[in-house]
């Protein structure tokens, strides 16, 4: 519908709400069908109405309650399909007691035969593993507490990857949020062999400090540091 705009949101785990903008004259009721992955869709009765100037907001309920790791969307009359936002879920008093995770095996834990990846994504409906060399991605499993796993064969170290992760109908690219290693400009996360590095000790650095208030820091702009004015060998 043009000069409209609609969004669609979860606001507690057994009710969503539809806010529509719009300054085209509206006609005929409004109908509400939920659509959930794997289920047959479901009309839903409004609950309340409220309209302020060109601001129309509806009140639905859930006819049981959401679940996370499914993908929900509702038709609404003269709109296109629309996804439902969840990201509030994580503020309801379900998101802690369905979905803390106390684990120490999240990100990629690497043997020369396999690596286990393991992203904690409870609401998430879906991930993927992206290697930088493959155009396959591969799926995760969703387990408990909303952890995607995957183990995949063979002797991955230093090989460099994403997660593809779908939230409320949109799939986005996202490093390793606990991942060990990570490639240039942190552009993939890199699987690599924590053990071995552990090995390695601390790291002696070559100035002692005292106290830490004996540092000197610097700060400079990289841009006004490294910008050249005129002759390439005039650094301003």
């Amino acid at each position: 519908m043009k000069n409209s705009f609609i969004k669609v949101q979860l606001t507690t785990i057994s009710h969503i709400q539809v806010l529509i903008f719009t300054a085209v004259p509206r006609s005929g009721k409004l109908e509400f069908v939920l659509f959930k992955a794997g289920r047959a869709p479901q009309k839903l009765e409004l609950v309340k109405s409220t309209s302020v100037g060109q601001l129309s907001i509806f009140e639905l309920d859930l006819k049981e309650p959401f679940e996370v790791g499914y993908h929900y969307s509702l038709s609404v009359t003269g709109f296109p399909l629309q996804n439902i936002d969840a990201s509030e879920y994580v503020f309801f008093k379900e998101f802690d007691d369905n979905f803390t995770y106390n684990g120490d095996d999240l990100g990629a834990r690497y043997t020369k035969e396999y690596t286990d990846f393991a992203l904690w994504a409870p609401l998430a409906s879906s991930v993927f593993i992206r290697f930088s060399d493959q155009s396959e991605m591969l799926v995760m499993k969703r387990t408990e507490k909303g952890v995607y796993r995957r183990r995949v064969n063979g002797d991955l170290l230093n090989k460099k990857y994403v997660y593809v992760v779908t939230n409320s109908g949109v799939s986005t690219e996202s490093t390793d949020p606990y991942g060990f290693g990570t490639s240039e400009n942190s552009l993939y996360s890199a699987v690599v062999d924590i053990n071995k590095i552990k090995e390695m000790g601390n790291v002696k650095l070559p100035n002692k400090l005292d106290n830490y208030v004996d540092a000197i820091i610097y700060e400079t702009n990289v841009r006004d540091f490294t910008e050249q004015n005129g002759d390439a060998t005039d650094i301003v």
